[in-house]
């Protein structure tokens, strides 16, 4: 397993999270989900 470390914008961390809060809840774990959705969006069919 791979690990990334980034620094964002905090107004887009807090919007990201937020989002997440709305559609995952706030479950451990519900931030890594929403990131590798995001990023298998991001690269789209070469992932697949």
């Amino acid at each position: 397993m791979g690990r990334l470390v980034v620094e964002l914008d905090e107004a887009l961390e807090k919007t990201f999270r937020d989002e997440v809060a709305r559609r995952l809840g706030m479950k451990k774990g519900n931030i890594k989900i929403a990131i590798e959705e995001a990023i298998k969006i991001w690269v789209g069919e070469k992932y697949r």
